[in-house]
């Protein structure tokens, strides 16, 4: 009977090893996301199909550039504030947004894990832009992407262009070119 029950605990103790480190193998940490497609930026976020309609980027006070690829026409021109219609719909705008470290040709890998110091670098956002009806105000959700890849294709003084393709915490995706201009306030 002792030799039963060890056994039956060696047993127990291999198919719970064998079920963790099938589980490692499986987990989303792997960076994979779709292949590249060499299309117009396009996507889905919250259910909205997007085509990527152009973008732009500024320079921060900390000297990093941030960048925003639009899902939407931007009333007024590129750089102006965008105006929403509050009443058309709830979802009003979505951006994915990224920051650039320099104006270079370069790759970056997206990650939504925190370094060992618990900070995030090279993220993506999708940010959807949502108008609450019963408080009269917009708010701001952000999901991360966990994996993606970014490269900068070409850079000039007004311009970047590039390809990018993510993946997000809860689906939403972007795959494509795009180009963004420059704007100064």
């Amino acid at each position: 009977m002792k030799t039963v029950k060890i056994l039956l605990a060696s047993m127990i103790l291999i198919t719970s090893l064998a079920s963790c480190s099938s589980n490692d193998d499986n987990d989303n940490t792997s960076n994979e996301c779709e292949e590249f497609i060499d299309q117009d930026a396009k996507g889905t976020v919250k259910g909205f199909d997007y085509t990527n309609q152009g973008g732009t980027y500024i320079l921060l006070s900390s000297g990093k550039y941030q960048c925003a690829i639009r899902t939407k026409q931007a009333t007024g021109g590129s750089c102006a504030f965008p105006e929403f219609d509050p009443f058309s719909n709830t979802l009003l705008e979505v951006k994915i947004v990224f920051n650039l470290d320099e104006l270079v040709t370069q790759t970056i890998t997206f990650s939504d894990v925190a370094d060992e110091d618990g900070n995030l670098t090279n993220t993506l956002n999708f940010n959807a832009i949502h108008y609450d009806t019963t408080e009269n105000s917009t708010y701001t959700d952000l999901e991360l992407a966990t994996c993606g890849t970014l490269e900068i294709t070409e850079v000039s003084s007004t311009e970047i262009s590039g390809k990018i393709v993510a993946e997000g915490q809860q689906g939403s995706t972007i795959n494509g070119n795009f180009t963004l201009e420059l704007c100064e306030f």
